[in-house]
């Protein structure tokens, strides 16, 4: 069936910032203290606060400040990290254009809290090809339920099974296979050989390997 609608995740593949997430990370850890010496922020990739912060700060600092705190820190050090460094991940504004083009719906589908989206979505100038935003704040389960991508679906006016994810996580790829939805991953995060275990429909590299036809025609 042609997709009548395209899901985008945003870090990793609006924009490709896994390596700023991972270095903010680590600053974060070694201000705040870890469980272990590992900055691994790929492990983590697509999932909500509520479940990397208690897994990485030791149980005596979560209590001291409380989850959310740290939560808004952590995102706080890497807004102010990557403002000057922000841009659009490679291709990824005409393969945008090409999908309105077609007349094919379009949405964000984050676990980003919504000052994060909105810092990048209008940081890059991106907000003007989604006819839906869908943040972490606004759902309950984070990836990889899939609540995210049907909620999305629902702001597009879409049943899920006509959408098409795009995302670079495999918390988001299993969100994607629980939605009932077909997904594209993009290897800015993991490497091709890790993300075929996962199945999805089709592997890219970056947005210049793809037209929107072939996107919707998967």
């Amino acid at each position: 069936m042609r997709a009548k609608g395209i899901i985008f995740d945003m870090d990793g593949v609006l924009v490709d910032n896994m390596a700023v997430h991972g270095e903010v990370f680590r600053l974060f850890c070694e201000k705040y203290g870890h469980r272990n010496d590992v900055y691994d922020i790929n492990r983590y990739a697509g999932m909500g606060n509520a479940d990397i912060i208690p897994a990485v700060i030791p149980a005596d600092v979560g209590s001291k400040y409380g989850v959310e705190w740290l939560g808004d820190e952590k995102e706080r050090m890497y807004r102010e990290y990557y403002a000057d460094k922000m841009k659009p991940a490679e291709g990824i504004v005409s393969f945008l254009e090409g999908l309105r083009g077609l007349g094919i719906k379009r949405a964000v589908g984050s676990s980003g809290q919504e000052l994060n989206v909105n810092f990048v979505l209008d940081g890059c100038d991106l907000r003007q090809y989604f006819d839906a935003i869908v943040n972490g704040d606004m759902v309950e389960h984070h990836k990889p339920e899939p609540d995210i991508f049907l909620l999305a679906a629902s702001k597009l006016g879409l049943p899920p099974e006509s959408c098409v994810v795009v995302e670079d996580s495999l918390s988001g790829i299993a969100a994607a296979h629980r939605a009932g939805m077909k997904v594209i991953a993009i290897t800015t995060t993991f490497p091709r050989e890790e993300l075929e275990k996962h199945h999805p429909t089709l592997i890219i590299d970056s947005f210049t390997e793809l037209t929107a036809t072939e996107a919707i025609s998967l």
